[in-house]
């Protein structure tokens, strides 16, 4: 017997609770799946707009990247008892007198064939050290690895006033930060690897359930109170002791501690490589100071099997020497 085959509409629809929940909506084809890069949020509804702008509140060309503004019957008067937020959220629409449009904190842009794309939230995008980071991207690529759970990316101030990345990361038993490293550099540019990566019994939740990213807590506290400091043992780790010490500003550096759990970078690395070299005469990659060998004692070690190989015979009586073959 031969049937038929059937298929649903599968429908994007788009909007905040502030405006009516629905505003926008887009009718995915079933031939679509296929050619899909990413499922757009469609074209507004009837008696609602959308308004793609920029920070002076510009329209943006088509194409552009730009923050989602909606206006029409859709928008509620604003949030009750919460005047300050209301005047945050909802701003007068300079593209009609009188109406007030709503402040979504979304980021879109116009496609060419007249809707619109969905690209992130303005406050999951930072900038550090001169470059834009969407953290949304990050979390997606450390929930690849396997044994990870949940994972949330915020940008904290050191104590130096910079922004850092910290990753908090929820997963199964053995999960290690220097794994999910090592993954994240094989699929991230450097400068959107975290420079600390926090691995948790669980995620701090607010009274409605969702994680509370205040209550997360700091990388230093953790690297404080989950430690034994191991002090230096041989003349190569006192020396790299010192330099880690001028570099991360801080004088509490243990020979195990990992590199990116105290505060490091890839400037701050390419810094301690520099001295490395004035200090030992050996050069030492990047690619060791960003792989699982980020620590004083196998950084000592390699420095060490370097130095043995170019002056031999003149270390192998020293007694300061830890070589390991």
């Amino acid at each position: 017997m031969q049937s038929d085959n059937y298929y649903a509409d599968i429908i994007n629809s788009y909007g905040p609770t502030e405006c009516t929940d629905v505003v926008s909506s887009y009718t995915i084809d079933n031939n679509e799946w296929s050619n899909l890069r990413t499922v757009p949020i469609g074209k507004p509804i009837y008696n609602t707009r959308l308004y793609i702008l920029n920070k002076n509140l510009q329209l943006v060309a088509q194409g552009f990247e730009g923050e989602i503004y909606i206006a029409g019957d859709c928008v509620g008067r604003g949030y009750i008892n919460q005047p300050q937020l209301t005047s945050e959220k909802f701003i007068a629409n300079p593209f009609s007198d009188g109406e007030f449009m709503y402040k979504t904190g979304d980021l879109g842009k116009w496609l060419t064939d007249g809707y619109v794309e969905f690209i992130g939230r303005t406050d999951d995008q930072v900038k550090i050290r001169g470059y834009r980071i969407e953290l949304g991207e990050i979390e997606a690529a450390i929930l690849k690895y396997v044994g990870v759970e949940g994972a949330v990316v915020v940008a904290k101030s050191n104590h130096e006033n910079e922004k850092e990345l910290v990753a908090y990361i929820v997963g199964n038993d053995g999960l290690e930060n220097s794994m999910v490293r090592a993954h994240l550099s094989n699929n991230l540019p450097a400068f959107m690897i975290p420079n600390h990566i926090v691995i948790l019994d669980k995620f701090p939740l607010s009274h409605n359930g969702k994680i509370d990213r205040k209550k997360l807590p700091a990388p230093s506290t953790l690297l404080s109170d989950n430690r034994d400091k191991l002090l230096p043992r041989t003349e190569s780790e006192e020396r790299l002791v010192k330099i880690w010490e001028e570099t991360l500003n801080r004088i509490d550096i243990g020979v195990r501690d990992q590199f990116f759990d105290l505060g490091g970078d890839s400037l701050k690395a390419v810094r301690i490589i520099y001295k490395i070299k004035n200090e030992f005469k050996v050069d030492i990659k990047i690619e060791d100071i960003f792989s699982n060998v980020n620590n004083i004692e196998t950084i000592a070690q390699l420095i060490d099997r370097k130095l043995w190989i170019i002056d031999g015979p003149a270390l192998e009586n020293s007694e300061n020497v830890n070589v390991v073959l």
